[in-house]
């Protein structure tokens, strides 16, 4: 099992509490709340829109050398499950952001857990785009 699947998992923990805690966006006023929320369900549906065209190229390409080494090693397995981990990601927020835009009164708690569910995004694509700079990195051997 790759640890680096449950990453974002591990980093959103310890980021709601850091932020819910410490009272880190304490100054950002609840007029904005349907502004964040916006650009957060757009961001969050986009990044959806755009892993899972990554997942349609990847089903397309199957039967490239490359890809066929990379199911027998595990790779391939691996990298769907990365993709997969990201889409739920990017899914959450994007219902935290409607949440918030059609109940604006959860507006303390939901601002932290957009806030977190944004830093384990970022944790995801780090390693989303590690694995596939390592993809094309080898596709011309």
């Amino acid at each position: 099992m790759n640890i680096r699947l449950f990453t974002p998992i591990i980093v959103f923990l310890p980021a709601t509490w850091g932020l819910w805690h410490f009272k880190l966006l304490s100054g950002v006023p609840e007029n904005v709340a349907p502004s964040i929320a916006g650009t957060f369900t757009q961001v969050g549906a986009s990044m959806l829109g755009f892993m899972l065209a990554a997942m349609a190229i990847l089903a397309t390409i199957s039967d490239a050398h490359l890809v066929k080494i990379m199911k027998v090693q595990g790779h391939y397995s691996d990298l769907l499950k990365t993709l997969f981990i990201g889409c739920l990601i990017y899914l959450i927020m994007t219902g935290i952001g409607v949440v918030l835009l059609f109940c604006p009164s959860s507006w303390e708690i939901t601002k932290v857990l957009l806030v977190a569910v944004s830093i384990s995004a970022l944790t995801s694509l780090t390693d989303l785009g590690h694995k596939f700079w390592l993809v094309l990195s080898n596709l011309h051997k």
